[in-house]
């Protein structure tokens, strides 16, 4: 692996790892402990939740930049082998994990500890889990993906010529803006459909750019764009009705991603922590045992503003830990087990 290559690897790890920490603290107001967190340390939460708008596009971005890379009609079929390992496994895994759950959740006492989360056995309670993410939500990222992948001779057949991809992506926006939403239980998100599509537009004709090294000038730029990004999300509820017509928050979010990724251009990426590469445990677990221990904690330390602040940083400290540990486990012990979680 060559001085470049090593250093756009590692930063996709490391940018990843970030992405799947911004995601987590995104579900933290899905925590019963923190689903009515008012006061100054409500206010608090809603202003770093700014920070998170990155989290998701960000991911469709590398996603079809990465997949589109060196594209040709050739490698379709290697290329769906290859996802079918790294996406369709581990959700098809997860999904089975998360239905479990529900299932003792409803027919047992630990339902308290599982975030709620209940279902009785039926047939349609199992193909809902399994196929369709039933039992836990964030997964529709992960079949959107899946989607995306199968549609990948058309998404390449449109794309392929650089004008016409762009004017295919600017057409998409427009009709966007216009009301026209492609969310079917299959796509559930139409603008991370966009996303995905400037993402494989820069794999296939601009991936150079996406994955050379800036100058720390530029990430410093980046890092400056971003927080600016961050702050008109802040302030978007005060715009007029024609900006949200024309979609500006979702373009100010595409441009936040580009920012976000070239500020961390700042770092030497030719090392990356081990514990970096769990991005997708992160992903996969922090519900699950985010939710569980805010429960714990709750029953154990009185619920005011000033304790939500603390079960708050030990829930977030203590889910990282715990996940991380899971991780070195798998990486240690259960190699191929962690290969049919994770896709790796």
């Amino acid at each position: 692996m060559n001085g470049a290559n090593a250093y756009f690897i590692n930063k996709k790890t490391i940018v990843s790892y970030m992405l799947s920490l911004l995601v987590f603290f995104i579900h933290f107001r899905v925590f019963s402990a923190f689903k009515d967190i008012n006061g100054f340390l409500g206010y608090i939460l809603d202003q770093l939740l700014l920070l998170t708008k990155v989290a998701v596009p960000l991911f469709f971005i590398i996603s079809g930049a990465l997949f589109y890379r060196n594209y040709n009609w050739a490698i379709t079929v290697n290329k769906w082998k290859s996802r079918f390992f790294s996406l369709c496994i581990p959700y098809l895994t997860w999904n089975t994990f998360w239905l479990l759950l529900a299932l003792l959740g409803y027919y047992t006492p630990l339902g308290m500890l599982l975030g709620g989360v209940k279902a009785p056995l039926s047939l349609e309670n199992v193909l809902k889990g399994i196929f369709l993410y039933g039992y836990f939500e964030p997964f529709w990222f992960i079949l959107q993906l899946i989607v995306l992948t199968a549609c990948a001779p058309i998404i390449y057949l449109i794309l392929k010529n650089e004008r016409v991809g762009l004017i295919g992506i600017f057409v998409y926006f427009i009709l966007s803006c216009f009301g026209f939403k492609f969310n079917t239980i299959l796509l559930p998100n139409s603008n991370m459909v966009l996303v995905y599509l400037i993402g494989a537009w820069i794999g296939i004709h601009h991936f150079t750019v996406f994955s050379s090294r800036k100058s720390k000038l530029h990430a410093l730029i980046g890092l400056f764009l971003y927080i600016l990004c961050c702050v008109f999300h802040g302030v978007a509820e005060l715009l007029p009705d024609w900006c949200l017509t024309l979609q500006i928050p979702l373009l100010v979010t595409i441009l936040s991603c580009g920012a976000f990724w070239t500020a961390f251009d700042f770092f030497d990426m030719q090392k990356c922590p081990r514990y970096m590469s769990y991005s997708f445990l992160i992903y996969a677990l922090h519900s699950f045992i985010g939710a569980s221990i805010s429960k714990i904690l709750c029953l154990l330390v009185p619920a005011n503003q000033g304790n939500l602040a603390l079960i708050a940083v030990i829930t977030f400290c203590a889910t990282i830990t715990i996940i991380t540990c899971i991780g070195r486990l798998l990486d240690t012990y259960f190699p191929f087990l962690k290969q049919i979680l994770t896709g790796r």
